[in-house]
């Protein structure tokens, strides 16, 4: 990912955490929906405190967020 989308993808995550109140359903769907609008449709989302990934992905479309006990993977 380049450094601009690095930042804006972080900037969403964060926001999504904030809002999702603890919960890794809402957080997942919103950080999909917000994805999508922001660099447009395909994204996939995983969040938990334990996983483990193996994905195919386009070329520089993977984000890998750990914050404390929560991982946040985004892909497309």
């Amino acid at each position: 990912m380049t450094e601009d989308l690095q930042t804006e993808s972080l900037d969403v995550i964060v926001s999504a955490i904030e809002r999702s109140q603890g919960s890794l359903e809402v957080l997942s769907r919103s950080l999909k929906e917000d994805m999508d609008k922001k660099t447009g449709p395909g994204w996939n989302i995983v969040c938990g405190e334990n996983f483990s990934h193996c994905v195919t992905y386009t070329k520089n479309m993977i984000f890998l967020y750990f914050g404390g006990n929560l991982g946040v993977l985004c892909w497309k």
